[in-house]
């Protein structure tokens, strides 16, 4: 039943007691950095004990979550070195990602940082080389832990048959999911930090600032918030490197806000064997968000809620076939392959196709986020760091090809990524 392995995947997420509490800097207070701060209050074996972020807004924000007494900081890299951080969570804006957790592994602490892990090829090279040490732990992506460990155990048992295909889709159609955030009253170059998140050379603009998942400068769009999280699911269920190829196309259909990044999306993914056709959009949401690994002998349904393993139908159908042929022939073809004319084979029973499902219970299982898992590694020593930046590697390359075949509007190779790891 895979309703056993799901919730056996479940136990053995538990965390490992380790000595004492590890104390984490957050290096970003953003959306996803207060629900890293939430999750990480339900960690027993995990402490923040700084908080940095380029808005003034954020660090109060900060102290009403994490209490009064939390250190907080305008500087992102003092916040990283500080004496008494042994890791660093980094949930800043895409383009910050790989400068925070070079200067973390540089000042010799464990890194969780959100996907993706590079925002250009460059930053690849810099990143695999610093990781030698196991120190970098890569985010989640969209689906739960129990439920990627269910399906990588499915496919190497080798249920689904030969996986040649894997689709998914994601697709929202709220303002707010098109990241149309508002800006708060005090929003302005007193409160914002605005050197540090954007450099030098750009003037200040709030929208660029709180909404800066749709400026490819800042971040990545539909390919950062969309595709690589199921990217990173699709890989560590499959153990896919980077792909060989990559067509995509997008384009702005409706949130014409002066953007630069497609609110629709399509992205196909070839790798030696298995092709992955992902797509996204911002303008509705009339489709549930789903993964999809379609075997020659079964398709396993991944989704947040749950898992579904639906059999393909193993009766050919030579009804059809038979139905342009006279009679004497299709007697004769019924009667070689020992088929009725329903295509079963002759004497025995309709083949019964049966659906296993499995849904996760809203409360009940121990269900241990990623932090944990984070935490249980760095306080057992588990040394799984080189083999996560190695796939969180891929899943970035991965991105940046779809970026740049959606800028150039070609197919893009690994080779055409200059100045990335190899």
């Amino acid at each position: 039943m895979i309703g056993a392995i799901v919730e056996a995947r479940a136990r053995q997420a538990a965390p490992v007691r380790g000595p004492g509490r590890l104390r984490c800097a957050l290096v970003g207070f953003g959306r996803r950095g207060i629900e890293l701060a939430r999750a990480a209050a339900g960690v027993q074996q995990m402490e923040i004990v700084a908080v940095a972020d380029a808005y003034d807004g954020r660090l109060e924000r900060a102290r009403e979550v994490l209490g009064p007494s939390i250190a907080t900081s305008r500087d992102a890299f003092a916040t990283i070195r500080r004496p008494d951080v042994e890791a660093v969570i980094v949930a800043t804006p895409d383009h910050l990602h790989a400068a925070h957790a070079r200067a973390a592994l540089d000042a010799s602490t464990f890194v969780y940082c959100e996907h993706p892990i590079a925002h250009a090829a460059p930053e690849l090279a810099s990143l695999r080389e610093a990781v030698s040490s196991g120190r970098l732990t890569a985010g989640s992506g969209f689906l739960p832990a129990p439920i990627v460990g269910a399906a990588r155990e499915i496919v190497r048992e080798g249920r689904l048959g030969e996986v040649t295909l894997a689709s998914g889709w994601w697709d929202t159609g709220t303002a707010l999911d098109a990241w149309m955030f508002p800006f708060p009253p005090d929003s302005s170059p007193e409160s914002i930090a605005w050197r540090a998140f954007a450099g030098a050379d750009a003037d200040f603009d709030p929208a660029h600032f709180f909404r800066w998942p749709a400026y490819r400068r800042y971040g990545s769009g539909l390919v950062g918030a969309r595709v690589v999280p199921q990217l990173w699911d699709i890989h560590r269920i499959l153990d896919l490197p980077a792909p060989v190829r990559c067509t995509a196309s997008g384009r702005i259909a409706r949130w014409r806000d002066g953007r630069d990044t497609p609110d629709l999306l399509h992205a196909i993914f070839e790798h030696p064997h298995v092709v992955i056709d992902l797509s996204a959009t911002l303008n509705g949401s009339g489709r549930p968000r789903e993964i999809r690994l379609i075997g020659a002998d079964a398709t396993l349904v991944l989704r947040e809620g749950g898992l579904e393993l639906r059999p393909q139908q193993t009766a050919e159908p030579v009804a059809a076939l038979g139905d342009t042929w006279a009679d004497p022939y299709r007697r004769w073809v019924y009667m070689m392959h020992g088929l009725t004319p329903q295509g079963t084979v002759r004497g025995t029973p309709p083949v019964d196709v049966a659906v296993e499902e499995y849904r996760l219970p809203p409360a009940g299982l121990e269900l241990t986020p990623p932090l944990a898992a984070f935490v249980s590694a760095v306080r057992s020593g588990e040394r799984r760091g080189d083999r996560q930046a190695t796939a969180a590697a891929d899943v970035a390359r991965a991105g940046l090809m779809c970026l740049a075949a959606l800028e150039s509007g070609r197919a893009v190779t690994e080779r055409d990524l200059q100045g990335g790891a190899g």
